[in-house]
């Protein structure tokens, strides 16, 4: 199989028919969707099959955090590419077929992404992210995560290559693979067009949930790797983390002050 495309559901999912919608009408059809169903959202399977009823259903355990329920799809993966979205935003028509293009012309190129056009509860756009720079994105992934995880398309064997996502990074889990994959002499790639709507709510993990201690550590070690391999100087990167740290425990206490 040449892609799959990796889909986490974890009930209540208000959105999900939006984002199979979007799934649907993508002009590029050869591809399987995995969808990664915790047990108590059994119910969930349903919708997906009825819009694609080949689509794999992977059950997991109600205990299972995010980077397990990722870690499961990937290992029932046996695609060559494997694209990320998740249940509350939007895949644009062209993104498989543009993402994969891109990645058979650069065989060079571990990740690809894209910039993200913003939308609120009701799909309405709230205008286009500018936080993703375009071109190469090793050197500005040590400052802070430029990549949005539903809008990147990866090589399932390099993200293998780095031990895939890392449980200790709970709420981190996208943001440490990037820095590991990057540190592993891996190219990763942004294009200039938007391919994904991405929905801002009050339910989603950026917004309710704060990166514990373990999560913190490991994106400090991973970035540390990264800037010794672009041989930046480590008190650089330990300023860089200092300032990371700081915007992350900031955003905590504005997550347990709402």
């Amino acid at each position: 199989m040449y892609l799959d495309v990796l889909l986490p559901v974890r009930a209540p999912a208000p959105w999900l028919s939006e984002t199979l919608i979007g799934l649907r009408n993508q002009t590029r059809k050869d591809w399987t969707l995995l969808g990664v169903i915790h047990e108590s959202s059994l119910s969930t399977a349903v919708e997906i099959l009825e819009f694609f009823p080949g689509a794999q259903i992977i059950e997991v355990s109600d205990e299972f955090t995010l980077p397990q329920s990722l870690s499961a799809g990937i290992e029932s993966s046996t695609a060559e590419y494997i694209a990320r979205i998740d249940s509350d935003d939007v895949p644009l028509p062209t993104r498989f077929e543009i993402q994969s293009a891109y990645l058979d012309e650069a065989p060079e190129v571990a990740l690809v992404t894209s910039p993200i056009e913003l939308i609120d509860e009701n799909g309405h756009s709230l205008g286009f992210s500018h936080r993703h720079p375009t071109g190469d994105l090793r050197k500005n992934l040590l400052r802070k995560n430029v990549i949005a995880h539903p809008a990147v398309m990866f090589r399932r064997e390099a993200i293998m290559a780095v031990g895939g996502y890392s449980l200790d990074a709970l709420h981190g889990e996208d943001y440490e693979l990037w820095l590991r994959l990057a540190a592993g002499q891996q190219e990763l790639h942004t294009l200039e067009e938007p391919l994904t709507q991405y929905r801002l709510h009050d339910k989603q993990i950026t917004a309710t949930r704060a990166m514990n201690s373990s999560g913190r550590q490991a994106i400090r070690s991973a970035r540390r790797r990264l800037g010794q391999e672009l041989g930046v100087s480590q008190v650089s990167v330990a300023a860089l983390n200092l300032l990371w740290t700081v915007r992350q425990q900031g955003r905590a206490l504005m997550r347990s002050d709402g």
